[in-house]
């Protein structure tokens, strides 16, 4: 009894640290005019010489559909999205903890407001803000593997926010 109780204290407290890890990153984007995040966007901050980001692409995303824990690979990498040590996860690339986002331009002129997909896999460069009702929302999400879990079914936490300015 002790031990599932333990168990499930350490997933509260994983949570808990995920929620933050998002928070953390998600503060970023909204400290900022949608005019900086796709500035931030036009240039890979991994390599300068690989493409920019796309829009609604992840960004960050931890692969663990088709990788092993010897060649786990991030989608779309982003230095700044990376996590630091944390207790969400081993050393084992498939089991860490993997914070990642995407950027998506909403018509907030609706309710609820809707992605304008037609703007999604494109580079965020060739994006102009058009229609006064455009605004881009951000999600950031936050993936880890409790002990003795499955990678293929991790745990997750997603926060969602429309930046207002431009």
């Amino acid at each position: 009894m002790l031990s599932s109780a333990r168990r499930s204290e350490l997933s509260s407290t994983r949570r808990l640290l995920a929620e933050n890890y998002a928070a953390e990153l998600m503060e970023t984007f909204q400290s900022q005019k949608g005019s900086d995040i796709l500035n931030y966007l036009a240039t890979n901050p991994f390599n300068a010489g690989l493409s920019p980001y796309f829009l609604c692409a992840h960004i960050n995303l931890l692969d663990r559909a088709h990788s092993t824990s010897a060649n786990a690979s991030l989608l779309n990498p982003d230095p700044n999205a990376d996590l630091p040590f944390s207790q969400l996860g081993s050393s084992s690339a498939n089991f860490s903890g993997n914070r990642y986002y995407l950027v998506q331009v909403m018509d907030v002129s609706v309710d609820p407001p809707v992605v304008k997909s037609q703007y999604c896999n494109k580079a965020a460069t060739t994006y102009a803000p058009g229609a006064a009702t455009e605004r881009l929302m951000v999600s950031v999400g936050v993936t880890w593997v409790e002990p003795k879990g499955n990678p293929s079914q991790p745990s997750k936490v997603i926060l969602s926010g429309v930046i207002p300015q431009w």
